[in-house]
């Protein structure tokens, strides 16, 4: 497949209209554009899809999936080829024509880089912090390291050599051959997010250049990752281009066999049954998820843990056998004490089944891995590890300060349920009271009722008897009628008989 043209044949003298497009499809200047934001930003050209499908496949020709600059103007110039009524082909790249047309632009000058200068640095202060201590303690020399200062640390991070590479060539952004402490920094950042599975980019975007890098344009006169670096005579290489890892810069060898020990037998007869709690696999070795709860106990700082971690894991293994184990509790022990941890071990506080004889050569490379002097500074298992276990501790405290907000509101709304069944009992019980007093009157009632009925029961005898009476009576006064009026004399009958 034939490379695209020149940069600048492709913009030809508009350039500033496709920096200014460029720069509204990628406004934090990341430094590339994904499949759904350029597809989103091409259609502004109102063309049809399968003309904006082709200009894509031709953009992108590798099937990467995003546009960087150079993909994203060529698609521009194939719009604009097609707007002009030409053909789509990557062959008129070159060709002079009008510019696109994807709204209202102002068209801005070429090596104008606004993102450069104004975008914040994406290291923190804190991480740039402790970025500087690694540095110092490296021992730069005119604040600056060579690659074989830099070599140890970036091994430890056990990423492919390749991908080392890379990380060197950006971060030496001057392309001396020598890394100063802000270039460090950026080195050290991009291990940690190729560490955290972070794609690393095939050239620096303008955030992660150090504000002392930074220039009114381009990014940073950083070239093309194809093009030749020049390097500086007494520039040493980071990492070779092919073949095994050499030694560099001789050290002293990490002890002696006659040395003797700084744990004591008891310390060491102490340590060994704490092991054995902690060893739950019996293989021999701990993690730093299985001593974490050791070594937090002591409340020392995360980076005076991972400075211990590093000293005794000296193989760069993750892990500590019983050894390491009781030589970290004694290191721990003394810093409590107020005693501070050294930079590196001494020839007594070597373990004695780790101990060797010196290797003036060596620069800690031991089987293509880092133990040397510096695996203390950037152990980045054991500091990603506590890290990790800080904000675990973290995390435990907020949820404990959760629980506890949790316990006083349960026990605020305890006593106010205890409270409300209060008021209901003595509701309760005055209802019961009343109910009591309700019955009684119901009882005295029921019993003048009976009386009633009794009373109503001797009245309706007495009438019945009164009645039972007149009726007698009644009977008795007809009787007593007719036999008189028998005995009358006639002529009073007949009078009687008159009508009145």
């Amino acid at each position: 497949m034939a490379a695209f043209p020149p940069q600048a044949q492709i913009v030809g003298k508009h350039g500033g209209i496709y920096e200014a497009y460029y720069m509204q499809a990628d406004p934090k200047g990341t430094g590339s554009i994904g499949a759904l934001d350029a597809a989103n930003f091409l259609k502004k050209s109102k063309l049809s899809d399968i003309v904006l499908s082709q200009v894509w496949d031709m953009s992108d020709p590798m099937g990467k999936g995003y546009l960087e600059k150079s993909g994203f103007f060529v698609a521009l110039k194939l719009i604009a080829l097609v707007q002009n009524k030409q053909d789509l082909n990557t062959a008129k790249l070159a060709v002079d024509t009008p510019p696109p047309d994807l709204g209202p632009v102002e068209p801005v000058e070429p090596n104008q880089n606004v993102h450069n200068v104004n975008v914040p640095w994406d290291i923190t202060l804190s991480e740039k912090s402790n970025y500087d201590k690694v540095f110092d303690s490296l021992q730069p020399v005119n604040n600056m390291l060579g690659g074989d200062k830099v070599k140890p640390v970036l091994m430890n991070s056990k990423l492919p050599v390749d991908i080392l590479g890379r990380i060197w060539d950006m971060s030496d952004i001057d392309k001396d051959g020598y890394l100063d402490r802000d270039e460090f920094a950026v080195a050290m950042h991009l291990v940690y997010q190729a560490r955290e599975g972070h794609e690393i980019p095939s050239f620096l975007k303008p955030s992660l250049i150090p504000p002392s890098k930074r220039t009114g344009g381009g990014l940073g006169g950083i070239p093309p990752l194809s093009a030749p670096l020049p390097v500086l005579p007494g520039a040493v290489p980071v990492l070779p281009t092919s073949g095994t890892l050499g030694r560099s810069t001789p050290t002293q060898g990490i002890g002696t066999a006659q040395a003797s020990w700084v744990v004591t037998p008891v310390e060491k007869a102490n340590s060994d049954a704490m092991f054995a709690t902690v060893d739950t696999d019996h293989d021999g070795l701990v993690s730093g998820a299985e001593i974490r709860g050791i070594m937090t106990q002591s409340g020392l700082p995360n980076s005076v843990l991972a400075h211990i971690w590093g000293l005794c894991d000296s193989q760069s293994l993750g892990k500590l056998n019983a050894d390491q184990f009781a030589l970290a509790l004694y290191l721990i022990a003394q810093k409590v004490k107020g005693v501070d941890v050294p930079a590196q071990l001494t020839p007594e506080m070597v373990p004695p089944s780790m101990r060797v004889g010196p290797d003036p050569g060596a620069f800690g490379v031991r089987d293509g891995t880092n133990a040397g002097p510096y695996s203390h500074v950037a152990d980045f298992s054991a500091i990603k590890e506590l890290d990790q276990l800080a904000k675990e501790v973290e995390d435990i405290k907020k949820e404990r300060l959760q629980l506890e907000r949790d316990k006083s509101q349960m026990d605020a709304d305890l006593k106010i349920r205890q409270s409300e069944v209060t008021v209901l009992q003595r509701e309760l019980d005055s209802l019961n009271g009343t109910l009591t007093q309700l019955d009684s009157q119901k009882r005295e009632a029921q019993k003048r009722l009976d009386e009633l009925d009794d009373k109503r029961s001797n009245l309706e005898r007495n009438v019945q008897e009164l009645r039972d009476n007149t009726n007698t009576e009644q009977m008795e006064v007809r009787y007593l009628v007719a036999i008189s009026w028998v005995f009358l004399p006639p002529n009073i009958r007949i009078l009687c008989s008159k009508p009145t």
